[in-house]
């Protein structure tokens, strides 16, 4: 990329990016074309656009992480907070490995966080996802030694390494490439074996015996690439058949190292491997909390009366208040049943909405965790269509639930149930 140099195009530049500024009328500056060879053309045409044009049209998650690392490096401001707020948007959690890796890079907190809440809410989806390969080494530490980590089998854990060992094996090991090593290393023990003797007459009548090198190569490099990883894996709470269908088959594992894994999930003492310690055996403790909150003065029973409606908005909690700092992840109340998808606001007392999702049959499960911040008023609102509810007097609803109390009142019949996670500052981590 070739800046030309009219003075009027350089100003433009040099307003809207104090790098390119410095670029260009700083000491270093130089008076004939500015050479920017290592910026790709196509998201450098984007950073002029908005430049000339002020315009943000970001067609995708691949351009707008592109376009975030450019807005970074040349310090205009407005577009990464542009780019950093479309990341957000776009966070699931078969996309969190690359955006996490991208918001670790340019230090964004705001989108770290936002991954973090699906790491919490839907940790498999996320080691599951194909885009776990593109995570950086430092990225994969994180997430893979978050306080807050919980995956029904340890095998996911592992295979997410596995998975992302595989893809990255020759990028990460300073040796050449296993292809490379196979032509050398296999020659070299062809000419060894056979001095003199044609190499493809050789090369057919071995065929077996160097599949055989090749897969303990690659084996060998998987094992140098996810090396320190595998402390992170809790060997010791898997069962001996996820121990004999999942890890034994990716070849990593020496057959000493198998056997002692073995005996010890039988029972039997052995000296374990170095990466395996006793001090993290145990289930990784979930942060997904479950909570019913009763109706006290409710008298829901066989005898409920349900009132169909072709539109109703239903205040399913009022004055609704916590204790504690809360992630609202999902609600439920059996009381109000749409047939029709419909929408769930949630509202603080300055009448701000600070969440929304969609209610679907009795349920929300909301696209991203809701933040309920202790002693402050919330409503719950549902606006539904072609919908059945049961209400009556205003119920009040309170409990405490492991530490955590919740309070309210509600006209609905019957119990509420809410699924969160606590995020006050003693539970929460910096990244």
């Amino acid at each position: 990329m070739l800046l030309a140099s009219p003075g009027a195009h350089r100003l433009i530049l040099a307003m809207g990016s104090p790098v390119l500024e410095a670029m260009m009328y700083g000491p270093l500056a130089t008076h004939g074309d500015l050479a920017l060879n290592a910026d790709p053309f196509e998201v450098f045409i984007f950073l002029l656009n908005y430049l000339y044009l002020d315009e943000i049209n970001l067609p995708d998650l691949d351009m707008a992480m592109r376009v975030y690392h450019l807005a970074h490096k040349y310090q205009v401001d407005t577009l990464s907070e542009a780019c950093s707020k479309y990341l957000v948007d776009e966070v699931q959690p078969e996309t969190v490995p690359r955006i996490f890796d991208t918001a670790m890079l340019l230090e964004d907190n705001f989108v770290l966080q936002r991954c973090i809440e699906l790491l919490v809410v839907s940790p498999e989806r996320v080691l599951q996802s194909r885009d776990v390969s593109h995570l950086g080494r430092s990225s994969l530490w994180h997430i893979l030694t978050h306080p807050r980590l919980c995956v029904s089998s340890e095998t996911i854990i592992f295979n997410a390494v596995i998975n992302w060992g595989t893809e990255n094996m020759d990028t990460e090991s300073n040796a050449s490439p296993v292809s490379q090593d196979v032509e050398e290393e296999h020659g070299n023990y062809l000419e060894l074996a056979n001095p003199g003797q044609d190499r493809e007459q050789l090369g057919s009548g071995v065929a077996s015996g160097a599949e055989g090198f090749v897969l303990k190569l690659f084996n060998r490099r998987l094992r140098q690439t996810v090396e320190e990883f595998l402390p992170l894996v809790r060997f010791l709470n898997m069962t001996l058949h996820e121990m004999v269908t999942c890890v034994f088959p990716s070849g990593i594992l020496t057959g000493d190292e198998s056997v002692a894994l073995v005996l010890n999930l039988k029972g039997k003492h052995s000296a374990l491997p170095y990466f395996v310690s006793q001090t993290t055996v145990g289930k990784r403790e979930s942060s997904m909390k479950t909570t019913v909150l009763s109706s006290l003065n409710s008298a829901y029973g066989s005898s409920t009366q349900f009132t169909f409606h072709n539109q109703v908005t239903v205040n399913l909690l009022r004055n609704f208040m916590t204790t504690r700092t809360v992630s609202l992840v999902k609600i439920s109340a059996i009381c109000t049943v749409s047939l029709q998808e419909g929408v769930v606001n949630i509202w603080n007392s300055a009448n701000e909405i600070v969440g929304r999702g969609t209610w679907q049959g009795t349920s929300c499960s909301f696209r991203r965790p809701v933040r309920l911040l202790p002693t402050k008023a919330y409503t719950i609102s549902l606006t539904l269509r072609d919908a059945m509810s049961s209400t009556g007097a205003n119920n009040v609803v309170s409990v405490t639930h492991q530490g955590t109390g919740f309070s309210g009142q509600t006209l609905c019949n019957g119990k509420i149930v809410i699924d969160y996670y606590l995020t006050d500052d003693d539970t929460r981590r910096s990244m």
